[in-house]
């Protein structure tokens, strides 16, 4: 779920009573508007710069991103008219590209961008973790068999041909071993904890 500050002196600043005179509303019509459009923007243009969708032509750039800014503050006057106000009163700033920037955007959307950027991080290093894992352990690149005879273990390994280049990673060839290794010892105890141990390294 998103979210913003939102600073109660908002309510009697000069900025919102001037703004709604001019667009001929009340102060609490345009404080629902102005955080409708924040809501929008957090939702869809979170680093909280407007651009049109698609190329549109320059001379028709203020035009497009004026409907986008009416429909996020849900404004069902002349999109120019908002625009116009939201601009005149450094509510929007527009930029040298003529996209447009929400004033102070970082300090609205602060705790939620910080957080959300929070939550990247961890996702990057989680899926870096994975795959440092799959590179150790690669079951499509190794096939292994064990095999009991009259009481004595004996184990045959059956070594996929990418293994036996030297494209086989060196962690790869520990694994195999210490794999093996274990499966020997729980053969000979008659015992499933080889196995479990197994399932335990996989899972790893």
């Amino acid at each position: 779920m998103a979210w913003l500050q939102s600073d109660s002196r908002l309510r009697n600043h000069h900025k919102v009573e001037a703004s709604a005179e001019d667009l001929g509303i009340s102060k609490v019509q345009f404080i629902g508007h102005l955080h409708l459009l924040w809501w929008w923007v957090i939702e869809y243009k979170e680093k909280g710069i407007i651009s049109p969708y698609g190329q549109v032509d320059e001379s028709a750039k203020e035009f497009h991103i004026s409907k986008l800014i009416a429909k996020g503050a849900e404004w069902t006057g002349e999109a120019t008219d908002l625009y116009e106000v939201l601009v005149r009163y450094a509510w929007i700033d527009v930029l040298d590209n003529g996209d447009v920037e929400i004033h102070d955007w970082n300090e609205l959307s602060g705790k939620y961008s910080i957080k959300k950027e929070q939550t990247r991080e961890r996702q990057r290093k989680y899926r870096a973790r994975q795959k440092a894992k799959n590179e150790f352990y690669n079951p499509k690149q190794m096939d292994m068999e064990a095999e009991v005879w009259d009481g004595k273990t004996e184990i045959a390994e059956v070594v996929s041909e990418n293994t036996k280049t030297s494209e086989a990673t060196l962690s790869q060839r520990i694994f195999s071993s210490l794999t093996r290794t274990i499966e020997v010892v729980g053969m000979i105890c008659h015992r499933t904890r080889g196995a479990d141990i197994i399932k335990l390294l996989h899972s790893w």
